[in-house]
């Protein structure tokens, strides 16, 4: 594609724990004020295209009034035990049906498709930070000019596979999330289709199973750390699972080739 180039590539980690994490840091504190912005960007964008969806979806808004009923109930009780914590999700479970789970995988694969290109944003400018390159805002919105279609295709079948296996089994759902760790930027920096990206993230994390076993689960650790401090944190701490996701992939294919937005 005429959009890549070859140029001088920027450092990349060694394919050990200790030195991509290192490396993934470096870029996450170097990029920290874009990220900040990405997270809300992010969310807000989340929280607007799910919710919408998941009314114009049948099945969806009924299922979330019920669910915003039994939380209020919930709250209005103040019973925050284990016993009252195990009863609320009972109650939870009750509400859902098959055409409410078959509802929610494709409002969350659709929200997931329309925000991929953000994530890839991200994904980007740490690239771009590592290269020593000049970042700028519009940067974070380059996944809506770079193979756009592909991406959002990625997102759409990933989410949809992920949020399929967890409704049949967590640890199927979390094997796939795993499997597709870094697909999104073997589709956007190599310019490839979705399902070659698929192929090629199942391919490269089985071949570097520890390695990217142990890296994604430091990464998801991270990003949810901010839960304890109020929610607040997370807006400081989510965007840690998708810069890691560069600094594993450089780790594994080596640096990328450059992209001129």
């Amino acid at each position: 594609m005429e959009n890549f180039t070859e140029v001088n590539q920027p450092i990349t980690p060694k394919k050990e724990i200790g030195s991509i994490l290192s490396h993934a840091f470096e870029n996450f504190t170097g990029t920290f004020l874009y990220a900040l912005v990405f997270v809300v960007i992010y969310l807000l964008a989340y929280f607007i295209f799910n919710g919408l969806l998941s009314f114009l979806i049948p099945g969806g808004g009924d299922y979330q009034n019920e669910v915003m009923r039994v939380m209020n109930d919930f709250v209005e009780d103040k019973k925050y035990d284990l016993n009252a914590i195990t009863e609320l999700q009972n109650s939870l479970d009750a509400v859902r049906t098959t055409a409410v789970m078959i509802s929610e995988v494709i409002s969350k694969s659709i929200t997931s498709a329309l925000l991929a290109p953000l994530v890839v944003g991200i994904i980007y400018i740490s690239y771009q930070f590592n290269a020593k390159k000049e970042v700028e805002f519009g940067d974070l919105f380059i996944g809506f000019r770079q193979n756009t279609a592909q991406i959002i295709l990625y997102g759409f079948i990933t989410t949809a596979l992920i949020q399929a296996g967890l409704e049949i089994n967590m640890l199927i759902g979390m094997y796939l999330s795993f499997a597709f760790f870094i697909g999104l930027p073997i589709v956007f920096f190599e310019n490839t289709s979705a399902i070659e990206g698929i192929r090629k993230s199942f391919s490269l994390v089985h071949a570097n199973f520890i390695t990217v076993l142990v890296l994604w689960l430091l990464a998801g650790i991270i990003s949810s750390a901010g839960v304890l401090f109020c929610l607040v944190g997370v807006l400081f701490t989510f965007p840690f699972f998708f810069t890691a996701r560069y600094s594993i992939y450089s780790a594994i294919c080596g640096a990328p080739y450059e992209v001129k937005s």
